[in-house]
């Protein structure tokens, strides 16, 4: 089951709120409430996900899918420069592949080509923050992020620890 991987358009929107949702619920039931989970809205999750579309590029940010030819966006990444991304030169803010096309090596796809672009604004040093209770994040790992950094994540009145993996030269991951 080949998946293409591109860039974003903004008629992908509605495709990255149901797999954020998807993956969300899957990947976090017992972290965040259920009800929570289950009640996040994908029309107002596709709004916002327009809204980042359409000003990625001002803010030398990128965001890639991976598209399967039946099932349309079964995952994406988003990264570039934000509030959480300093000392470092840039974070990959998201990775988010559906349950049942995990294990493909999509996310790994996705990883590189934002790490492509990232080689393209001259960045080294990378950050990802990542739940301390996700049990993907040794992902991360096998990519040769070190857990170096800590800061506490809130949602839904629920705090949790978050995880920083560190590249100091983005050109070294294996991807």
């Amino acid at each position: 089951m080949p998946v293409k991987i591109r860039k974003v358009i903004l008629e992908d929107a509605k495709g990255i709120a149901t797999v954020g949702i998807r993956t969300w619920q899957t990947t976090y039931r017992g972290l965040f409430p259920d009800e929570k989970l289950d009640t996040m809205a994908i029309e107002k999750s596709s709004e916002h996900w327009e809204k980042v579309i359409r000003e990625r590029e001002k803010k030398s940010n990128e965001m890639i899918i991976a598209e399967d030819l039946h099932d349309g966006i079964v995952g994406y990444a988003n990264g570039g420069v934000f509030e959480s991304t300093s000392p470092y030169d840039c974070e990959i803010a998201a990775v988010y592949v559906l349950k049942e096309f995990q294990r493909k090596g999509i996310g790994t796809q996705l990883v590189g080509k934002i790490i492509e672009y990232f080689l393209s604004q001259k960045w080294k040093s990378m950050i990802i923050w990542v739940l301390k209770e996700n049990p993907y994040r040794k992902f991360y790992e096998k990519l040769g992020g070190i857990p170096e950094k800590k800061k506490l994540y809130e949602k839904w009145n629920n705090q949790h620890d978050l995880i920083g993996y560190v590249w100091e030269n983005i050109a070294n991951i294996p991807v």
